[in-house]
């Protein structure tokens, strides 16, 4: 049993990286605001918006964080999808 976890260490780590990147990004794009794409899906925001300079600058940078996170979310899951077929493969 605790050789079989052994070699699927590196699945499991990748898979909690993966649920870290998650959260990260909804975390991110919930402070992004209202220039958050899926705001305007649920009808959170109308179409005009009024801010400063500091909060848009602030708003883009939570936006762009929860882009690069949302990548991090895909390459985890697929090196864990691809790290657990090779292992199990042995």
């Amino acid at each position: 049993m605790r050789a079989r976890l052994r070699r699927h260490t590196v699945t499991f780590v990748l898979a909690g990286a993966a649920v870290v990147a998650a959260l990260v990004c909804a975390i991110a794009v919930r402070g992004a605001g209202p220039i958050n794409p899926v705001s305007q899906w649920l009808g959170a925001t109308d179409g005009d918006v009024v801010a400063t300079k500091s909060q848009f600058e602030s708003w883009t940078l939570a936006l762009h964080v929860a882009e690069v996170a949302a990548v991090v979310v895909i390459v985890a899951v697929l090196a864990a999808v691809v790290s657990a077929v090779v292992r199990s493969r042995r």
